[in-house]
């Protein structure tokens, strides 16, 4: 089962409600648990007061998308520090995927049974990282699912993250997939994989003269999340990109396209990008499952 964690963010150094609004992944410094934090851990987003006159509580949530390793700070993050001072820029840090969440006060979190004499509900809780038990995560599911609205209006509501714990599947902004390595082990043989995808994706949009976004799904059980590589939303088109035309990619394309599929109502078509024709006995399989292999055609 995953881990659950709450990170506390103060006002004074980072600006947790505009990045939330803007970014959909954050890095965030790991000073401790560095041997705990895993992959797909759900995460509480905590904004302290920090000296302003806003509530403090849960503004938002995410899932670990990278465990502890040392990264510097990222140049998208970098508008939201309200105090670089504040920073190292190469540090420990643990990245995680984000969604803003309709406002949960400090002061309804006291009233729930499960947060009695937790540190995060004290008038000042010093640190960054909390663990959260079992319990205390199911009751702010609960209260999460049950918000109507912030009471403090400070931060944007939107659909929960894709395996975040909350909602459905969720479209996002290809382009912050860039450069993420296929497995999160940061090996060069998993970057390039990658890179060369995106720019399948990317000589795509090129010809057909518009971006496209992508969907993060999240998976019941494990409590992981899918994410496709491109969606061309006037078409129901759902597209997979592999970076060779062998037939062990091939077979696995086709099986997270089907995968993807049960998630996606409105995919009407599915299509493969490969840098180069498939054997013709895997063009008839894709063809056969009626996954288009691709002239570029308008």
């Amino acid at each position: 089962m995953a881990n659950a964690w709450l990170i506390q963010a103060n006002p004074r150094d980072y600006d947790i409600d505009g990045a939330l609004r803007s970014l959909s992944r954050i890095w965030w410094r790991t000073p401790i648990l560095r041997r705990e934090i895993q992959v797909s851990d759900h995460i509480v987003i905590w904004r302290a007061k920090g000296g302003t006159s806003r509530p403090s509580g849960v503004v938002g949530v995410g899932r670990v998308t990278v465990a502890p390793t040392q990264h510097g700070i990222d140049p998208e993050e970098k508008p939201f520090l309200t105090n670089p001072g504040a920073f190292v820029e190469n540090d420990i840090r643990t990245q995680f995927a984000v969604a803003p969440v309709d406002f949960i006060s400090r002061d309804s979190l006291r009233e729930t049974e499960a947060f009695n004499g937790h540190k995060i509900v004290s008038n000042a809780p010093q640190g960054t990282w909390f663990r959260l038990n079992n319990e205390q995560w199911s009751a702010l599911e609960r209260h999460v699912l049950a918000a109507e609205g912030g009471s403090d209006g400070s931060a944007a509501t939107a659909p929960p993250i894709k395996g975040a714990g909350f909602g459905g599947p969720q479209l996002r902004d290809r382009s912050q997939r860039k450069g993420e390595p296929a497995s999160y082990t940061r090996t060069e043989a998993s970057i390039e994989i990658v890179q060369r995808e995106c720019r399948l994706i990317e000589r795509y949009e090129e010809w057909l003269g518009r971006p496209l976004p992508c969907h993060v799904i999240p998976t019941k059980g494990d409590g992981g999340t899918l994410e496709t590589d491109g969606w061309d939303e006037q078409r129901g088109l759902l597209i997979e990109a592999k970076s060779f035309s062998g037939r062990a990619h091939i077979q696995m394309a086709i099986g997270q396209l089907l995968d993807y599929r049960r998630f996606l109502p409105d995919v009407e078509e599915m299509a493969l990008l490969v840098p180069t024709r498939p054997a013709d006995d895997l063009v008839e399989l894709l063809h056969s499952l009626g996954i288009w292999d691709g002239e570029f055609k308008r």
